[in-house]
């Protein structure tokens, strides 16, 4: 929170039009876990912020692309998704966003529609790519 504090007033935060990305990869008693962290972990995507916990049941990520283009995102999404061979959820929603880290300290209302897009679908263990 400190640290939070301190970028907020050296004016370190910054409010632009990104992209948002959540992924959901597995359950945590999936047998994939650790094979899926350590897949995602080596992965070179371009991120605004660091990836953050994206959802409670299993290993997952919400994050900003440092993007502000949908084609690109998709495409990023496209070949994330490929790595895991097409077996994961990704959803996608073009905000205003702040660089605030953790990702989860964000309380930008810009979050909801599409975490909440998100839960449902990961709830019913839906897989692809999302647009919200």
């Amino acid at each position: 929170m400190k640290d939070l504090i301190r970028r907020i007033l050296k004016e370190e935060v910054e409010t632009k039009t990104k992209v948002l990305i959540y992924i959901y990869f597995c359950d945590h008693k999936d047998k994939n876990f650790r094979e899926y962290v350590n897949r995602f972990q080596n992965m070179d995507i371009n991120f605004w912020v660091k990836p953050g916990k994206g959802h409670h049941r299993g290993f997952s990520i919400q994050s900003i692309l440092d993007t502000d283009d949908m084609s690109e995102a998709k495409m990023i999404a496209r070949d994330i998704s490929r790595k895991f061979d097409d077996n994961i959820l990704i959803v996608l929603s073009k905000q205003k966003v702040s660089n605030i880290e953790p990702v989860g300290q964000n309380n930008e209302e810009v979050f909801v529609k599409p975490g909440r897009k998100f839960d449902k679908l990961v709830s019913k263990k839906e897989k692809g790519i999302y647009i919200v």
